[in-house]
């Protein structure tokens, strides 16, 4: 067993500083994107006099660094007091070691954490809920990575018959598992659905098929404990981007806008409003979260919903912040003193 030595200094020891771990990385394809988000709360917390920002990434491997040294991450106590969880597409199994390890943490629970990152789970209870969101099917054992062209093709072509004689098309194809606009396709033919499956099984095992929703579409969110509000709800923003889904290539680029809720009829403001903070609270979201809403001719449908927001220049919680007149520095240290607060 790997067992470090803590990575604070003599001085630290007796100086009373809280060592704040930024956890991010992960083996899910939200790799690289956790690891920017995690550089921006880092980026904010250096030079700070009340506390020490500790670097924790976790490899695509599961080997475990602290400020680029490896550790077993059993031993993480020793260089951490608090942890901010950056990860997106995480499973609960972060927490639930920070959990087992005592550690305080910013963050949903475990049940919580899984529940947003298994999109299967997400939909039944969104249903359970009595709310909107597209109709789907879930397809397991789909992985092909090990099969050759004479096995496959036929193997796809049997799944893809299967989806179109249980759901009409188009169809949005993408994990189960969230993992953001990774690994998501739109088929409007038959054809495009084979191809996207084919595609999607090379790497994933379960898939979700779901209808494709066409119509306005706005984001949300709420922040706890912030500008002296229980609970701040950000007020929606029109989501408008040139690709029938919202990319992930979009989001990373900034080549999308946000329309501000100004904009907007008070109805559809006020019931994003309301819907986000109800979701918020039922969902029992420790932080941040962020909602993506469609309105169609057929109502008001809840796309996904995320408790650990994107935090790169160009994400549209950060523009959606922004045109509120928050600013990221603003964010970052009101969720450090809300996460200080859990110091035992």
């Amino acid at each position: 067993m790997l067992h470090d030595t803590p990575s604070t200094t003599f001085e630290d020891l007796f100086s009373g500083r809280t060592k704040i771990g930024v956890v991010r990385g992960g083996q899910n394809p939200e790799y690289e994107l956790s690891l920017k988000t995690g550089s921006e709360i880092l980026k904010r917390l250096q030079n700070k006099h009340s506390y020490d920002a500790v670097d924790v990434v976790i490899d695509k491997y599961g080997t475990w660094h602290v400020n680029g040294k490896e550790i077993n991450e059993r031993y993480l106590a020793d260089h951490i007091d608090l942890a901010w969880i950056a990860m997106h597409g995480d499973n609960g199994g972060v927490q639930q070691l920070l959990e087992e390890l005592r550690i305080p943490y910013l963050g949903s629970d475990p049940a919580t954490a899984e529940l947003t990152f298994n999109r299967g789970k997400l939909k039944h209870r969104l249903k359970d809920l009595g709310l909107q969101t597209p109709n789907h099917i879930q397809m397991e054992d789909m992985y092909t990575g090990d099969m050759d062209t004479e096995t496959r093709d036929p193997f796809i072509e049997e799944r893809a018959l299967e989806i179109f004689g249980k759901l009409p098309g188009p169809w949005v194809i993408k994990p189960v598992a969230f993992s953001a606009r990774f690994h998501t396709y739109l088929a409007r033919t038959f054809p495009e659905l084979v191809t996207a499956l084919r595609i999607i099984s090379m790497d994933v095992d379960d898939v979700l098929v779901e209808e494709y929703i066409q119509g306005r579409e706005f984001i949300s969110g709420v922040i706890p404990e912030f500008r002296e509000k229980e609970k701040y709800v950000i007020a929606p923003h029109e989501l408008q981007h040139k690709e029938p889904l919202f990319s992930h290539h979009e989001s990373r680029t900034g080549n999308f806008e946000m329309i501000p809720a100004s904009r907007m009829s008070p109805k559809i403001r006020d019931l994003v409003h309301e819907l986000s903070e109800a979701l918020h609270t039922d969902f029992n979201i420790d932080d941040t979260s962020v909602f993506h809403f469609i309105m169609s001719p057929k109502g008001l449908y809840v796309i996904s919903v995320q408790d650990s927001p994107e935090l790169h220049e160009n994400a549209p919680f950060f523009k959606g912040l922004e045109s509120m007149g928050a600013t990221q520095d603003e964010y970052i240290h009101s969720r450090i003193a809300r996460l200080l607060k859990r110091k035992k």
